[in-house]
């Protein structure tokens, strides 16, 4: 599999939200979870809600069909190690063990533009991002005479990015075979947890994580992960925190309803809870899932999202007015 790959510079300076903000990426229909062959599942936003290998006719199977609002999955993995069921570093217990390999730990997405020409990028297939773990442990995979390849001693993003990816002879025995590759791909590829795949999106939702949580009719955020995410478990699937956020009387008790609840609320249909359903949410009786005026003893929507689109040629954005 080919994939594109950026690498930060040092001149970027990251922009960091105020505590308790986020950004959601709108993926288009049929751009999540892309699945090359049947043998291999891996793909961007592969976990329960979205894609997960489902059964057809599944929810999470259907899910690849809609378009759907991604919430940022970048930190529910292990720090400590190199790839998902990798051997532990000594001394170290890990909490994933009954990992499947075959999928992604990290995943987000980006407004991506051509190069060259600067046009906003819709469509193409998700690419992998540099983003080391900031740690040295776990890094035994590579041994001394390959250090440099050990993504927490990068110096120059790029360069290390160009000799990892163009290298034949990658760890420097003289010959060229397979075993170069499996390095290549525990060092930059989809597996690693020194990367993250994002996929291109064109419409992004700023929004509040305690607002979201109480829109879905949550108890609140995890403590650990401080969103509607439970940490890493033992199966290494990345999951929504079902067990200790929704109960009764909440009708929202699997993944595929919190991906609908999470996709109607950003879209500014805020009262499905108090309705007691997605099937009820259109209180007023206008026809209209959106934008209900206060009828009936129901409150009215109340969209606290701010939706964004990204203009094709400028990349500015423009608010969405709902």
């Amino acid at each position: 599999i080919e994939r594109d790959v950026f690498a930060p510079i040092a001149l970027a300076s990251p922009i960091q939200l105020p505590r308790g903000w986020s950004i959601a990426g709108f993926a288009d229909p049929n751009s999540i979870d892309f699945q090359f062959s049947q043998s291999v599942s891996e793909g961007w936003y592969d976990g329960e809600a979205h894609g997960d290998n489902s059964d057809p006719g599944s929810d999470a199977e259907n899910a690849r069909f809609d378009g759907n609002w991604l919430l940022p999955e970048t930190d529910y993995f292990e720090m400590l190690m190199q790839t998902p069921g990798a051997p532990p570093p000594e001394g170290y217990s890990p909490v994933v063990t009954d990992v499947d390999v075959n999928r992604t730990p990290r995943q987000t997405f980006m407004i991506r533009f051509q190069s060259g020409t600067g046009q906003l990028v819709r469509g193409s297939a998700p690419a992998i991002v540099i983003d080391p773990r900031p740690t040295s442990v776990g890094r035994g995979f590579f041994p001394q005479n390959l250090r440099w390849i050990r993504a927490n001693r990068i110096e120059d993003a790029r360069q290390w990015t160009e000799r990892v990816v163009n290298a034949d002879d990658l760890n420097g025995d003289g010959s060229v075979n397979h075993i170069d590759a499996t390095f290549r791909v525990v060092a930059i590829g989809n597996f690693s947890n020194d990367t993250v795949l994002a996929g291109p999106v064109a419409r992004l939702a700023l929004y509040r994580e305690e607002d979201l949580a109480r829109g879905l009719g949550a108890r609140g955020l995890n403590r650990e992960t401080n969103s509607l995410y439970a940490p890493i478990a033992q199966e290494g699937r990345i999951a929504f925190d079902l067990e200790g956020l929704f109960s009764a009387p909440n009708f929202i008790d699997e993944p595929g309803e919190v991906r609908i609840a999470i996709n109607r609320w950003m879209q500014g249909d805020t009262n499905f809870v108090e309705a007691g359903g997605f099937e009820d949410s259109d209180t007023d009786g206008d026809g209209n899932i959106f934008g209900d005026a206060a009828a009936g003893g129901f409150a009215p929507d109340t969209p606290m999202a701010k939706i964004f689109i990204v203009q094709p040629g400028t990349g500015e954005l423009t608010g969405v007015s709902r």
